[in-house]
């Protein structure tokens, strides 16, 4: 059953893919959040490339929010982020999530690689925060493994989308305090066993799409630690406060 809707999602996101190469070259290629006609597929034209918040740019609220996770998950070693989720930052990121803009991923991708270079040129492995298999089957995707794997092309790092399972589903995180959000993924992760030698010993870069509390990240994080991974350096494309709108 479940080799039957890993086909149909994988068929169905060939077709997805192969239809937007089409209309790319049926149509004009548009801006992620404003549609503007731009040069290069899943591109910002200048005025909403300018509106994001880059986290290298500086700004106390990126800090203390990238503090702030890594104090509350001990397994975290560092964490990086691109920009700022804010109302600029908001409808890229929906973009791919719900929108399936795919090409969005490489534009995300592009910018956490920008991020997160040290980390990376230090690092050994690539993996992704998983999706459960049945949000999987509803979604199609995991956005965070589409946006992994150039992250790890950028750096020329092997990439294991599938080194971590999410076997338990939990409640969606919008809405939730911080400590409801790390009581929601107790347990939820683990690393798949036939990943597992790839992990031990491994410097180790995990990549999501958005953090808010870091809960998530940080249950990862530990599961990786469990299986001997040497550091775990957290590489997001948005950092999100508490009391921002549902991701």
């Amino acid at each position: 059953m479940l080799h039957a809707m890993a086909f149909t999602s994988r068929l169905a996101a060939g077709v997805r893919r192969t239809g937007a190469a089409l209309l790319d070259i049926a149509l004009p290629m548009r801006c992620l959040v404003c549609q503007t006609t731009v040069m290069t597929p899943g591109g910002l034209c200048a005025p909403c490339w300018q509106g994001l918040s880059f986290v290298e740019s500086g700004g106390s609220l990126a800090r203390r929010l990238a503090a702030e996770a890594c104090a509350n998950h001990p397994a975290i070693t560092s964490l990086t982020a691109a920009v700022v989720f804010d109302a600029a930052a908001r409808p890229i990121v929906h973009a791919l999530k719900y929108r399936d803009r795919l090409e969005a991923a490489d534009v995300m991708g592009r910018q956490i690689a920008a991020a997160a270079r040290e980390a990376l040129a230090a690092a050994d492995l690539v993996v992704c925060v998983p999706m459960h298999r049945l949000k999987l089957w509803q979604r199609r995707f995991n956005q965070a493994a589409l946006i992994a794997r150039p992250v790890a092309a950028s750096a020329g790092l092997p990439c294991r989308v599938d080194a971590l399972r999410k076997v338990r589903a939990g409640r969606p995180q919008v809405g939730l305090s911080a400590a409801e959000r790390r009581a929601n993924v107790h347990r939820a992760f683990t690393v798949d066993p036939a990943a597992a030698p790839a992990v031990y010993g491994r410097r180790v870069v995990l990549i999501d799409d958005v953090l808010t509390t870091g809960a998530t990240a940080g249950a990862c994080a530990g599961e990786l630690q469990r299986h001997g991974a040497a550091a775990v350096h957290v590489a997001v494309y948005a950092l999100a406060p508490l009391d921002a709108p549902p991701v």
